[in-house]
């Protein structure tokens, strides 16, 4: 790569507000993962692998890096908003996000290898998955107004190479390192102990973070002209939260808040998926993808733990050591996508994306309203030059009421989390 061109310089100007932006918690998509990593991937639904072919296959199936020519690099900007979502139960809660409202960066650049120009590196950095969702205002058991949070993101540097092994075979490998950041609280307001053998302690966790390695193998097989078969894996990503404090809210026992100066917080990952994907160019000007993904949520969220120490408050329990099952469900995601090329500058898109709920209703809570089970897609690319291209999609999460019953809250008893989301994607990315 020649890093001193001044196109290069440009481009690198041009990702840059992305890649210090790109620290905003996700919203709902597949669980904790977004949909798609990449303004052409969103547009088709996240049918991705098999037709992965710009800087962003990085991020979802290296192997298709091969298919860039020279060089190429993207950014995206996704907007979502939320503001049907909402919390309801039997005690008069009626209450919508405290932030409905949110933006997620991500940006990537490839080049082929002169000296090997069998092979495509690329580098990307992404908001991995995570989940921001908050309600300030909710009516407890014991009579009072708190708040329930939880704020999880993991953000990604992502490094990788696509390899053409043979004429009709490439193969795909990307290494990333990742921060994941967050913070919780449960009623940190309140604390009641009328009745003993069930008092309710506020708590929070602040400053929690931690670093993770991660992989993704990927392969494209093109089986005829007009069929693209791949596969692809990525490696579980803990989300270990260390380094952080809790605050107990002791004042109902007469101790006041309690704040623990060492937490830490483990169980918490971004899951392991496995991706079937297929492409068919059915006619010059129409492609049509499919997708399938098994995402492995019962290895990645069965429990967590939370172990602090060192209160500043004398008669408080000296080390917290609290063990949460969350008992999450493997995932099953289907996506279907179409591309119409209409000319040489303007592309088409579309797409509907269905999955299974992975959250149990035993484990459910009003921070956990990211439960998604039908989006619909579309979107259009425009070039104005050989070199640049502008994408814009639109997406409706179709609204979703999630009915459980979990006492531990604190809350009402039969509770109903309600959940759509519309999302739009613009993009801008150059090839040169």
């Amino acid at each position: 790569m020649n890093c001193r061109t001044p196109a290069y310089y440009r481009t690198l100007f041009l990702l840059a507000p992305l890649l210090v932006l790109a620290t905003e918690p996700a919203s709902a998509g597949r669980g904790l993962l977004l949909n798609a990593y990449g303004q052409e991937q969103y547009g088709m639904a996240g049918a991705d692998i098999a037709l992965a072919r710009d800087s962003h296959a990085v991020n979802n199936n290296p192997a298709g890096l091969t298919q860039i020519d020279n060089k190429h690099a993207s950014g995206f900007v996704f907007l979502y908003g939320a503001p049907a979502a909402s919390y309801q139960d039997e005690l008069g809660n009626d209450e919508g996000l405290s932030d409905p409202y949110g933006a997620i960066f991500g940006a990537s650049a490839a080049t082929r290898l002169t000296h090997l120009p069998d092979t495509v590196a690329a580098i990307g950095l992404y908001v991995q998955g995570g989940f921001g969702i908050g309600h300030d205002q909710l009516h407890t058991r014991v009579g009072t107004r708190d708040e329930i949070s939880a704020n999880i993101a993991y953000n990604k540097l992502v490094a990788g190479l696509g390899w053409k092994a043979r004429d009709n075979l490439s193969l795909g490998l990307s290494l990333g390192i990742g921060l994941s950041q967050g913070r919780q609280q449960q009623l940190p307001n309140t604390s009641d102990f009328s009745d003993p053998d069930n008092p309710v302690i506020g708590a929070r966790f602040d400053g929690g973070e931690g670093v993770s390695l991660g992989a993704i193998v990927g392969v494209q097989y093109q089986a005829t002209p007009d069929w693209t078969l791949a596969l692809s894996y990525t490696s579980q990503n803990q989300l270990r939260l260390s380094g952080g404090t809790t605050t107990l809210n002791l004042e109902g026992a007469g101790l006041g808040r309690v704040k623990y100066a060492r937490a830490r917080l483990d169980g918490l990952a971004l899951p392991q998926t496995w991706d079937l994907g297929v492409a068919w160019r059915l006619r010059p000007e129409w492609i049509v993808v499919a997708e399938y993904n098994w995402v492995n949520y019962s290895a990645a969220l069965s429990n967590t733990r939370l172990r602090a120490t060192m209160p500043n408050t004398a008669g408080a329990e000296p080390v917290l050591d609290a063990v949460t099952p969350l008992n999450w469900r493997d995932q099953h995601v289907y996506a279907l996508g179409v591309t119409y090329e209409r000319d040489a500058n303007t592309s088409v898109r579309g797409g509907l994306l269905g999955m299974s709920d992975p959250i149990r209703k035993s484990s459910a809570s009003p921070s956990l309203n990211v439960y998604q089970k039908l989006g619909v897609m579309g979107g259009f690319q425009r070039r104005w030059s050989n070199q640049w291209a502008f994408d814009l999609v639109l997406e409706y999460q179709l609204r979703q009421d999630s009915h459980y019953s979990n006492p531990g809250l604190n809350l009402g008893t039969q509770s109903t989390n309600r959940y759509a989301t519309v999302v739009m994607v613009v993009g801008l990315s150059r090839s040169w």
